[in-house]
């Protein structure tokens, strides 16, 4: 297994920090989080994961005392906020389409893996975000934060449901082919059982049968009564034979 290589990720050097919140920021980013010293706000959250084995991109927003806004890329700083999570969300609904045209077990299973680190993700997103909302003092910025917020909770939710539907559907593919395999084993013993009927039914004639075709002169072979003596008393064990069969207890995989 490769192991992910750690890639350094600082906040832009140029953004007037101040010190203790600079070395509270890693150089690789670290985990997602709200940070506040001196009237500045840090927001430090990851861009949508592509899969389990990458790391995420971190990205930042600045929030300065005079209220202005910042981001690490390029953008507006609030509007970039928004657009991220709104990222967010537009994965959750490539996934949900993704479940909803899978037809097979590794379809799902593609899904499942693909929602896992997203729904991590954003989960921790949401928490940064409504820890951003209690450190903002400015009543308008509350605002705008709070509707980023609520999209963010929203996805969240999304999330949690795709990753509960899809478990389902995976457990109810699998008992149902259970099941299948439960009736495909019950037939083939009822048909194995029919068989051991015929055989149990045919094995009195058969043995009487080869025992009288040894041509060994007994005065038997030319009386049509005793044929039908001995065909008649073939029948008869053949039946009692097949009913003890019949009536023997078989294996029900419900019993199991």
């Amino acid at each position: 297994m490769s192991k992910r290589k750690r890639q350094e990720n600082p906040p832009p050097k140029i953004w007037d920090l101040p010190l203790d919140l600079r070395r509270r920021l890693s150089q690789h980013g670290g985990r997602q989080r709200a940070l506040f010293s001196d009237n500045h706000l840090i927001i430090v959250l990851h861009h949508v994961p592509e899969s389990r084995a990458t790391r995420s991109q971190t990205a930042y927003f600045w929030r300065t005392p005079n209220g202005e806004w910042h981001f690490s890329d390029r953008g507006n700083g609030l509007a970039a906020l928004e657009k991220l999570v709104q990222l967010y969300d537009d994965a959750m609904l490539g996934l949900e389409d993704a479940a909803l045209s899978a037809d097979t077990s590794e379809q799902r299973f593609s899904v499942l893996n693909r929602v896992a680190p997203i729904l991590r993700s954003v989960r921790n997103m949401n928490d940064a975000l409504h820890k951003a909302l209690e450190l903002t003092g400015d009543e308008e910025q509350q605002q705008e934060l709070q509707i980023i917020c609520d999209l963010a909770s929203e996805v969240v939710r999304s999330a949690a449901l795709l990753q509960v539907d899809v478990q389902n559907s995976i457990q109810f593919n699998m008992v149902q082919q259970q099941e299948m395999q439960a009736r495909y084993t019950q037939s083939q013993s009822n048909a194995a059982h029919r068989l051991n009927v015929l055989a149990a039914i045919f094995l009195p004639v058969a043995t009487i049968s080869s025992v009288f075709g040894m041509n060994l002169p007994s005065g038997l072979e030319s009386s049509q009564f005793m044929f039908w003596i001995t065909f008649v008393l073939s029948m008869f064990l053949g039946g009692v034979i097949g009913f003890f069969v019949m009536n023997v207890r078989q294996v029900n995989p419900q019993d199991w």
